[in-house]
């Protein structure tokens, strides 16, 4: 697409606006829309993956600026606590950014491994984030980790199979 001489798709501000207008309407899902499918107090954080998909795109750098940022504005949409998901999604994606390489990021993008990448980045999210969330006397240790965590988890990496559908439809 041109535009008085500029090409915007090649303009890297145009795409990191477009990321950013992503990122807000995945906040905006994951806490208007996403409460309605979930499913035994499970729901997939679609925030969170976006997280891990841009750290395994782009690297590293990219991902822990994402996650911060998006963890902020996560916990400012969602009334919580400020700074406990930017926390845990820093701690997700660091473990993902060890999957990205440089000019080869569609390899793990476009496979299984993505999947099993996502499981585990939501596995250690999860577990940072509800520690703070976590009283002992209140509740049933056992039940909050099979339905919030691994419930979440699993959710969450289901979700992320559509990513290698969608990217694997491009191909043919």
């Amino acid at each position: 697409m041109q535009l008085s001489g500029l090409n915007i798709q090649k303009n890297p501000y145009w795409l990191y606006g477009q990321y950013i207008l992503i990122g807000l309407l995945l906040s905006f899902l994951q806490i208007a829309i996403i409460p309605l499918i979930e499913i035994a107090e499970s729901v997939p954080n679609l925030v969170l993956l976006y997280a891990i998909w841009l750290t395994v795109r782009y690297g590293r750098f990219v991902g822990i600026i994402a996650a911060f940022l998006l963890g902020l504005i996560y916990d400012i949409f969602s009334l919580q606590l400020i700074g406990v998901s930017s926390l845990s999604f820093l701690f997700g994606v660091f473990f993902a950014s060890f999957w990205y390489k440089k000019d080869k990021e569609f390899l793990v993008l476009n496979s299984y491994k993505f999947i099993l990448i996502v499981f585990t980045a939501c596995l250690i999210a999860n577990l940072v984030q509800n520690l703070f969330y976590l009283r002992m006397s209140e509740l049933e240790f056992l039940r909050l980790f099979i339905l919030k965590w691994l419930g979440s988890t699993v959710y969450t990496s289901v979700l992320s199979s559509i990513i290698i559908f969608v990217n694997l439809s491009r191909k043919h």
